[in-house]
Parts: structure tokens; C-alpha cells; sequence
């Protein structure tokens, strides 16, 4: 559905977890803020209990994991066979707010799990917003009600956004989903479950330089953009022999060279010192470098090492440009 409908992919490091709910053993720490407007349904955390109206789903019957758990956020639990828009949303609106979360000196993407249904389409949308200092509140996703294929509210979908694209990442990140029925009379029901808050892992890798290799591993060089005021990177090197040993090498022109079976940066590298794996194959060294070279400046580095299974007994691992700005 270009342009309107677009996907987007997220270019990193790689992520980690910062928090996560699928509201199975409880809801420390969220809340639930109603409006004095509200008239009924407020946000719950519930077994759900599904409802119907006029042929549609209108409650979810389970949560987002159905089968393998049970809970999650509904806007107030009815009892079972109860008549759709007997206990749905009147008034509002009704906020349910996350815990806050420790984004500072960060980024990261806050993923969801939502349902949403409407007995009027394109009506009373959940509103998604996120704050960092717990007063101002900026949009980050607005779900329209349809139950028109096929972009159904009315079922499970998931939903992401990236903390930074709405608001300064702080310490105290809260996410808060906002719902409520403009138009007292429609049937208004929201779901929430498999609430996860991500950290973007976004350190500045060197520039891969492409030689032909000889065995598994890998050289990275990950961390800053070396500066004197940035000077901080780990070198790396994954997966090798477990307790092998090997040479780190340098040259500050690349002229690749063959050698057992690949090629090293040069035909007469410079050693800048041995390195030893762990017992888990890794050589990983923390290293504070920024302000060794000036800015402009730049080394070839690569490694080689012990491996038995290999030609020669010998690897050789790509090489990288380390460039310092």
C-alpha cells in the first residue's frame, strides 16, 4: 500500500533488552490513570473474556500468546457469554502507563502486541504517546479501528517505534496507551500484551577491508569513532580454536599478499603482538586508543593464528581499515 504503508528496518550493532512484560506474573510498576469522564472500562490486567458484536470479535477471547499463556491488559474485564458493550469503554479516556525506563545516554525501540476494535471503523483510535520527564507526551503510534481486510484491528498485531524518533531518550522513558470512546454509545474495546523495551547497541564498527580468508574468524574493531575525546573500541576476534594463540599484524598500505591459502594485508606485515583465545574460542581486548594517531590517519591491521584442521595449520582473518577522526 506504498506510499501510505511502508516498512522500515533498523541498522545496529545489535539490541538487547531492557524490560519486558507479558503481563503473566503481574504488573509491577504500571499504572492506571482514568478520566473523570470515564464512564466504564477501564484498562485490567485479565484472563480475558472475549465478546461479540454483530459478527465480529469485539473483546479479545485470549491474549497475544494464546495457548502457551493467558494474561494480558484489557479494557475491563466483563463476565463470560456477557453482551459486547456491556462493560467497554464509555467516556474516557483511560491511560494505562508503563514503569519508567532507563534510557539515558541511549536509544532503543519499545515493541507491542495490541487489539482494537470499534463498532464505528476509523473512530476512536488507540493513541500510543511516550514521554521523557513524565508531563509531556509526544504521539509514537496511532491504531485506527477497522474490521476491514486486511488491515483488521479486531486480531493481534504487533507494533514497534524508536525512542528517539519522538523524543530525547532520558532515564525516565514512559510509554502510555490512551483509550476512549468520543461517542458514548459505540462499542469500544483495547488490548495490550508482550510489552518489550529494547536497547539499540549502536557502537561504531571499523571499515571491513576484503581479503581472502583461511579458516572461521572474524576481526572486528567495534566501540567510538576513535578521537582523543572518543578514544574507547574493543578488538575482537570470534570464533577461534579454543586456547589458540596467534599474531596481530599491521602495515599502513594494504598490498594484499597470498599466503597459506589466503592473504595477509602485505607481503611483509608488521607484528604488533601475539593474542591468546579463550576457552570458548574468543579474543576480545578492551583498548583506549583515540588519540594515538591523528585525525586523517589510518592502519591496515589483520590476525593469524593456530588452527590444526586448516592448510598449513595456520587461519587467516580478514582485515580491517582503522581510521582515526
Amino acid at each position: 500500500s506504498a506510499p501510505a504503508g511502508y516498512y522500515e528496518a533498523l541498522a545496529a550493532y545489535g539490541t538487547g533488552t531492557l524490560y519486558q512484560n507479558d503481563f503473566e506474573v503481574g504488573a509491577a510498576g504500571w499504572t492506571v490513570v482514568n478520566s473523570p469522564a470515564l464512564l466504564n472500562g477501564e484498562w485490567e490486567r485479565a484472563d480475558p473474556n472475549g465478546t461479540v458484536y454483530n459478527s465480529f470479535i469485539a473483546a479479545p477471547f485470549n491474549d497475544a500468546q494464546s495457548g502457551a499463556a493467558d494474561h494480558c491488559f484489557v479494557t475491563k474485564q466483563g463476565a463470560l457469554v456477557e453482551p459486547a458493550g456491556l462493560n467497554d469503554v464509555d467516556g474516557g479516556p483511560t491511560d494505562l502507563i508503563s514503569p519508567p525506563l532507563d534510557y539515558a545516554g541511549a536509544d532503543g525501540t519499545i515493541t507491542f502486541q495490541a487489539w482494537l476494535f470499534s463498532s464505528v471503523n476509523g473512530s476512536d483510535p488507540l493513541r500510543v504517546e511516550v514521554t521523557g520527564d513524565g508531563s509531556t507526551w509526544v504521539p509514537a503510534v496511532t491504531i485506527w479501528p477497522t474490521t476491514v481486510a486486511p488491515s483488521q484491528t479486531n486480531q493481534w498485531t504487533q507494533y514497534s517505534f524508536k525512542i528517539s524518533d519522538h523524543i530525547t531518550p532520558t532515564a525516565n522513558v514512559q510509554v502510555r496507551f490512551r483509550i476512549e470512546d468520543a461517542s458514548p454509545g459505540q462499542v469500544v474495546e483495547a488490548a495490550i500484551d508482550l510489552f518489550e523495551a529494547s536497547l539499540i547497541d549502536c557502537r561504531y564498527c571499523q571499515e571491513d577491508y576484503p581479503l581472502q580468508t583461511s579458516g572461521a574468524a572474524v576481526l572486528s574493531m567495534c566501540g567510538d569513532v576513535l578521537s582523543a575525546a572518543t578514544p574507547n573500541t574493543t578488538l575482537e576476534i570470534d570464533p577461534l580454536p579454543a586456547l589458540t594463540n596467534g599474531l596481530l599484524l599491521f602495515d599502513v598500505a594494504p598490498a594484499p599478499s597470498p599466503w597459506n591459502g589466503g592473504e595477509l594485508i602485505s607481503p611483509a606485515p608488521v607484528v604488533l603482538g601475539p593474542f591468546f583465545a579463550n576457552a570458548s574460542g574468543t579474543f576480545a581486548a578492551p583498548l583506549s586508543i583515540g588519540g594515538l594517531l591523528p585525525p586523517g590517519f589510518a592502519l591496515y591491521l589483520q590476525a593469524v593464528y593456530t588452527d590444526a584442521g586448516l592448510p598449513g595449520g595456520a587461519g587467516v582473518t580478514n582485515a580491517l581499515r582503522v581510521e582515526w577522526n
